[in-house]
């Protein structure tokens, strides 16, 4: 707005000037006209009066009137010069003001143009701005996830701990449990045979019960027989005795074969008896025994479920814990992602306000240069009314011109210089790009070395062998590859000797030492995750470190 009311100010002083010196011009001819009018009438009246009066003063008159004519026709002729300096001066000066109007245009455009890229800056910095918060975002939330993910495998690892203790458990109840078994089984073997011994035993009570019923048949019947002998005893007393004497030694001898038989049958009583006693003591042993046995096995057998719900306990545990992990996996995954993400957008908005200050700097050093023109300009059209002035007087017209004629070859020739400055440059810049490009398509036929330098990702899966390669940390805080095992799994799963190590499992380790790296490695769980770079140079700029082998 300043620039375009001083552009304004001067075109609207320069155009006054011009009017009034164009009005000066111009009062000076119609001045130098009436003079030559008046001049001509004197002379007409003068030769009249010297037809009248005589020719001798006639011939010096006329001489001084010629002298007179000559003068003013020298006058009149210098304005005549003097005029067509000026419609030169009028065209120089509407060439120059038209440059002028075409240099306004142009810084117009490049304020418009200015104002554009500002706006882009200013929208740059903004992304740049919502860049960085994303990133400090970010960087919390990956944070709180690597907090959360190192309490998920203390977690884990407690959970682990438990699980084998309770694994441990389990394997000390089924070894009880087997144990436990085999004692049912010998119990159950010695039921068995308890049971045959008691079906046995039955038997043989049985078949005691059925002798003691004979022998107390035979006891009774020998009762019976005694008790008939007592009786006729009782009836022979009364006989003679005769009969008596004769009868006493046959009654005598039975007797003694009646009281050795009842003896018989006391003794063989008496031994049924403790043979009986015997069995049901034993009787109740075993039943005793055969309760204590399947008290035992009811026991056992609540001890076995306890067990088998333990075990369902663990499993369902178990289950829960995978699923837990699973999840936390996932989320750790999502977050790694976002995180990738919001990292390339940052790269991304990082080139474009480069990008942007690039041209920001280009369009303000056209800007600069286009003002210090105009300002040249301003200075040529400030020296020019001045020399204007100067024509006012009649002074200096030639040098003016000389001047303003020097002064256009000069704007000319800075003009044709610049022009070839510019060709040169754009003529050297599509050379560079040409060079970039050829060089760019040599890389990439030749085993496309573009795509080697780039970064990579690598997974390995985890297991109990080594993975087979050598770390190196350089000075600078860089983790290099050193050497990388032949038939490895780093091998197997492309890592390559001079390889630099970005990122492990999502850490950073642009910054840190190879210790931190093999601890990183040591302490992932599931699959290994890193992030490449092939770099030789730097490699072989690193310090002599002692390689570490992984």
């Amino acid at each position: 707005m300043d620039l375009n009311i001083k552009v304004e100010e001067t075109e609207s002083t320069k155009g006054d000037e011009q009017k009034r010196n164009s009005n000066c011009v111009t009062k000076k001819c119609e001045e130098l006209k009436l003079e030559y009018d008046a001049l001509y009438r004197k002379y007409i009246d003068f030769e009249n009066e010297q037809r009248m009066s005589g020719s001798g003063t006639r011939t010096s008159f006329t001489a001084k009137v010629d002298c007179e004519l000559q003068s003013v026709k020298c006058e009149k002729n210098k304005l005549i010069i003097s005029s067509k300096q000026m419609d030169e001066l009028q065209q120089n000066y509407a060439w120059i003001k038209r440059q002028r109007d075409e240099a306004i245009r142009q810084s117009l455009e490049a304020k418009h143009y200015l104002i554009k890229v500002q706006q882009q800056r200013d929208d740059a910095l903004n992304k740049v701005n919502e860049a960085v918060s994303m990133r400090i975002k970010a960087t919390r939330d990956l944070a709180r996830l690597t907090k959360e993910r190192n309490d998920a495998v203390k977690e884990y690892n407690l959970i682990m701990s438990e699980r084998d203790s309770v694994h441990e458990d389990i394997k000390n109840m089924q070894l009880e449990s087997s144990e436990i078994k085999k004692k049912l089984k010998n119990f159950e073997k010695e039921n068995s045979e308890l049971f045959t011994e008691n079906q046995s035993l039955k038997k043989q009570i049985i078949s005691l019960l059925l002798k003691n019923e004979r022998l107390v048949k035979d006891c009774n019947y020998l009762r019976i027989k005694v008790n008939v002998l007592k009786r006729n005893e009782q009836f022979s007393r009364t006989s003679t005795s005769s009969s008596a004497s004769l009868s006493q030694t046959s009654t005598s001898s039975d007797f003694e074969s009646s009281s050795q038989n009842s003896k018989r049958n006391d003794l063989n009583r008496e031994n049924t008896k403790t043979i009986i006693e015997n069995l049901r003591t034993e009787i109740d042993y075993l039943s005793n025994s055969v309760r204590k046995s399947e008290e035992e096995v009811i026991a056992w057998k609540s001890k076995h479920e306890k067990c088998a719900n333990e075990k369902l306990k663990v499993i369902l545990e178990k289950t829960s814990v995978e699923a837990l992990s699973n999840q936390y996996r996932k989320e750790r995954e999502t977050a790694l992602f976002r995180l990738t993400e919001t990292l390339n957008d940052l790269n991304d908005s990082k080139i474009e306000t480069e990008d942007l200050r690039k041209q920001v700097t280009l369009w303000k050093e056209k800007y600069d240069s286009l003002n210090s023109e105009l300002e040249v300009r301003m200075q040529r059209d400030k020296s020019n009314n001045s020399q204007m002035k100067q024509i006012k007087n009649g002074v200096l017209l030639e040098d003016l011109h000389h001047s303003s004629s020097v002064n256009a070859l000069n704007e000319k020739r800075l003009i044709e210089e610049n022009a070839l400055r510019l060709h040169e440059l754009t003529a050297h810049s599509t050379k560079i790009q040409n060079v970039d490009d050829n060089e760019s398509h040599e890389f990439s036929e030749n085993g496309e070395m573009g795509k080697l330098f780039e970064p990579r990702t690598v997974s390995i899966r985890k297991s109990k062998q080594p993975l087979g390669m050598k770390l190196v940390s350089s000075k600078s805080g860089a983790v290099f590859v050193a050497e990388v095992m032949k038939n490895s799994l780093a091998e197997k799963a492309g890592v390559q000797a001079n390889d630099q190590l970005l990122e492990v499992c999502g850490i950073n380790l642009r910054n840190s030492r190879a210790t931190l790296a093999m601890r990183i490695l040591d302490h992932c769980v599931e699959d290994i995750q890193m992030l490449l770079q092939f770099s030789p140079q730097s490699f072989l700029q690193k310090a002599n470190h002692k390689a570490t082998l992984v």
